[in-house]
């Protein structure tokens, strides 16, 4: 029979699950899935007035190579001690790029893409670090979570 836990050690044990070890098993695979899906949603906001829009193929492709690409090369980045102007700059980089080639947008596109592309990466790590304190994917901006705010009433 298992000893009986006192509720102080079952709530450092829920601790541990939402922000130690479990951090790097589910965090980083949902906050790729809702990022790819963001970045599908831009995409196809900023190519919507086509007369043909691109194929299904091609926007996943380039989302792929853009959200799950760039995450993997800066969690690898930040693994092997990369500085961090190269894991951030260069997926960065291609996220500005590779979708304005890729589809050859137009200038109005390029004008519309470049600013949402800009700012989905932060919109998304905010919403995460305020919503459920997910704070390693942009540490250097300090967001409080809402449960810490909760916490200090």
């Amino acid at each position: 029979m298992a000893p009986r836990r006192n509720r102080r050690q079952r709530d450092d044990e829920l601790k541990l699950t939402t922000t130690g070890f479990m951090t790097s098993v589910w965090h980083f695979p949902v906050f790729m899935l809702l990022s790819f899906i963001a970045f599908v949603g831009a995409l196809l906001t900023v190519l919507r007035h086509r007369n043909s829009p691109p194929t299904r193929t091609r926007v996943l492709c380039v989302a792929g190579i853009v959200v799950v690409g760039g995450m993997c090369f800066a969690r690898i980045g930040t693994t092997v001690g990369l500085p961090v102007w190269l894991y951030y700059g260069l997926p960065a980089a291609v996220t500005w790029v590779l979708p304005p080639l890729a589809f050859r947008m137009r200038t109005g596109e390029v004008v519309r893409y470049v600013p949402l592309a800009l700012l989905l990466a932060p919109v998304i790590h905010v919403a995460f670090s305020f919503l459920f304190g997910w704070k390693e994917y942009m540490p250097f901006i300090s967001i409080p979570s809402l449960w810490e705010l909760v916490a200090q009433l």
